[in-house]
């Protein structure tokens, strides 16, 4: 992958573009990005940065604060001498001099990726916060989705740079980051900026004894995005946009959520509007005046929604029983809230005092319980839940538990001190502040590791789990496996290749698939296990799968690999897409695959010469012929997949569908028109579509 990415770059830089000038400097940058791409690409960002505290003051765990240092506070310009090693103080500005973020102090490893992560986070806090400053508005458009683009010096920086690569300062801008447009627009902003202080001279004065700590400023330019809807598929769970919305909908939209029968958009100032299903949140005009403005954020459930909006209010809508009206708890909803989580009939927030609330069906956490009550009153620093359970972690360590019990509602009192927590669907697993892991809920569905717990003790990194077993990562490269053995809680089968050089977990309904470092190659090797009709046997293509992996995918019966050379490998259930059959020939054909798609039972790939092809089951996408004949031989460079269907999107934005007719698998003929040209991305719930259509960009 570094190779393609930024081969281009260094042959340039070598003067093999046919110049005769060799920029000796310029390829030593690019040799460390393809480094560091190639080692992102393979173990992640675990290695490259620190962890924070989980049990600090801070109302919610941010694992975006990972490489930044917390120092007592103080009036005056740091000294060099009082900053931890190999770190830097960082400032981020708006275009205007707002202060967005800062001064803070940073590991010189900390990427630009990161950082825009943690600007992310902290506009969102802010904007919680609702406190007027001159930074609020970038801070809302930034909590609303706007694409944040970071200068230095003038120059635009790549995702993949660090701060120490930033004292390099380089004049390249990013070949290969960026669009055209953007690179324009980033370069027409730079050029309007005042020039900033070289190195040398922050360097020359780093001599002192007494000299200021070393500052790298970025200048943060905002890229807010407006589209206007298309909609098509079941007409009852929002694929038909409402005469009475169309002109709405029609342009200003900055992002747009869907649960499984209903859509909400918000709009430029952060006003939502819903349609679909009236039972799962489609229609929201009981709270429509309080829903004009300021919403940043949605959150939902099967059944309804909820909006966050400045200063921390919700408002809720949709199934009353499922969360849809807070009633007793609207009161106390209406400012400081942080966090929502949401079961499959109920919703809890946490506040900025620790606090939780929750609200919906009593059964699955809607209601909290007399002997919990007392202990979520303050505190609580993180929040988490399944379909039928809820779990808060407390500054002290300790946690709490409440919902349904088969769902994990009890909790075994040496479970505390969490730092991550992953669920299924009647089952939590989280890892703890020491690196090890524990599990609790239903045991069939993984709530009972008490048989690998001493392989759990320590060193553990990530966990994958799917409808009823868990996969722990471990540092080391090992996988630890536990739940339902028929879903692959049990992986003796393979133990022996699991033991080092994992770097991911790929589930599907009922098995897994572990990705293994290649020495031998930039991509992996696969291992699976669990159930033999689900994917969980792969060995009539284990030859196939023996390094150059480079993606793998799974529906809820099968496997899809894509190698370094296009080629596609399938496994699993074949009528859901576990045999290629025939479309084998076409891939190669097409040059190979770059990309592969999923709907629960087919597979869709996106070939070199930008065709198309699918293969599984009909009524889930598994024959993509109709729509390449729409196409006419244009180019596709996206699809987009729900349970029932896919689509994809052309060069020129026309986008085309196929699947199961009334799930979005056909475009209505009154629809067809407004897909002809211009869109830009697309989205769907489980059984509809949505088009985006840009209607503007604005950069501020």
């Amino acid at each position: 992958m570094a190779n393609l990415l930024y081969g281009k770059q260094l042959a340039n830089a070598l003067g093999k573009d046919g110049s005769s000038d060799r920029d000796f400097r310029r390829v030593w940058k690019v040799a460390i990005q393809a480094v560091i791409a190639m080692l992102r690409f393979k173990s992640g960002l675990q290695k490259w940065t620190l962890r924070s505290d989980p049990r600090s003051k801070n109302a919610v765990v941010d694992h975006t604060l990972r490489g930044f240092y917390t120092l007592p506070p103080t009036p005056l310009r740091r000294l060099q001498k009082e900053l931890p090693p190999d770190t830097v103080e960082l400032v981020l500005h708006g275009l205007k001099g707002e202060l967005l973020m800062g001064p803070d102090i940073v590991s010189l490893k900390v990427t630009v990726s990161q950082i825009k992560k943690r600007l992310e986070v902290h506009a969102r806090n802010e904007v919680i916060k609702g406190r007027s400053s001159r930074a609020l508005q970038l801070y809302s458009f930034i909590a609303l989705g706007a694409v944040v683009h970071l200068l230095h010096q003038r120059r635009a920086v790549d995702d993949m740079e660090t701060l120490q690569m930033l004292f390099l300062e380089s004049e390249d801008q990013g070949e290969g980051s960026f669009s055209p447009d953007t690179m324009a627009r980033l370069a027409s902003v730079a050029a309007s900026l005042p020039s900033t202080p070289t190195r040398g001279a922050i360097a020359a004065e780093s001599t002192r004894d007494e000299a200021p700590a070393a500052r790298v400023e970025l200048t943060a330019v905002v890229f807010i995005h407006v589209y206007g809807l298309v909609a098509w598929g079941d007409p009852t769970a929002g694929g038909s946009i409402p005469w009475s919305l169309s002109e709405r909908l029609s342009a200003g939209i900055t992002f747009v959520v869907g649960n499984t029968r209903a859509f909400a958009a918000v709009g430029q100032q952060g006003s939502v509007t819903t349609w679909g299903d009236p039972a799962c949140g489609g229609n929201s005009a009981h709270v429509a005046e309080h829903l004009k403005s300021r919403a940043f954020q949605l959150c939902y459930n099967e059944w309804a929604f909820t909006a966050f909006r400045e200063g921390g209010q919700l408002v809720c809508w949709g199934d009353a029983d499922a969360g849809g009206a807070p009633q007793e708890a609207a009161p106390a909803l209406t400012s400081g809230v942080v966090k929502v989580c949401a079961t499959e009939f109920a919703f809890a927030a946490l506040k900025e005092n620790g606090q939780v609330i929750a609200w919906g069906d009593p059964s699955v956490g809607g209601e909290l319980p007399e002997a919990v009550k007392p202990k979520l009153m303050s505190g609580v620093v993180n929040l988490w839940s399944n379909t039928g359970a809820f779990v808060a972690a407390k500054e002290d360590g300790s946690v709490v538990a409440w919902g349904e019990p088969t769902s994990g509602a009890v909790i075994e009192a040496n479970i505390k001190n969490l730092d991550s927590v992953f669920c299924n669907l009647r089952a939590f697993a989280a890892i703890t502040t020491d690196g090890g892991a524990v599990a609790w809920g239903a045991p069939g569905c993984g709530g009972d590791a008490s048989h690998v717990r001493e392989q759990l003790q320590s060193g553990v990194v990530d966990i994958r789990g799917n409808g009823r077993a868990f996969a722990a990562l471990k540092e080391n490269g090992s996988v630890v496996c536990w739940g339902n053995p028929d879903f692959g809680g049990d992986a003796s089968s393979t133990a022996h290749m699991l033991k080092h050089s994992v770097v991911d977990v790929v589930p599907s309904l009922k098995a897994f698939a572990a990705l293994k470092e290649d020495p031998m190659s930039l991509g992996y090797t696969v291992h699976t296990w669990g159930d033999p009709q689900a994917g969980g046997d792969a060995s009539t293509v284990a030859q196939s799968l023996i390094g150059n992996v480079l993606q793998v995918i799974a529906n809820d019966w099968a496997f899809a690999a894509r190698r370094d050379n296009g080629q596609v490998v399938c496994w699993g259930d074949p009528t859901s897409g576990g045999d290629l059959g025939d479309v084998a020939e076409k891939i190669e054909a097409g040059g190979g695959a770059v990309a592969l798609y999923h709907t629960t039972r087919a597979f869709a790939a996106v070939l070199q010469n930008g065709s198309i092809c699918s293969w599984g089951e009909l009524s889930c996408g598994g024959d993509c012929t109709p729509a390449e004949f729409e196409l006419a031989g244009e180019k596709v460079v996206d699809l987009c997949a729900n349970d029932y269907a896919f689509c994809a999107r052309s060069a020129s934005g026309a986008v085309v569908a196929w699947g199961h007719k009334q799930y979005g698998g056909s475009i209505d003929e009154e629809t067809v028109p407004k897909l002809r040209s211009g869109v830009t991305k697309m989205i769907g719930n489980k059984f509809s579509f949505l088009a985006m259509k840009r209607s503007g960009t604005y950069v501020t």
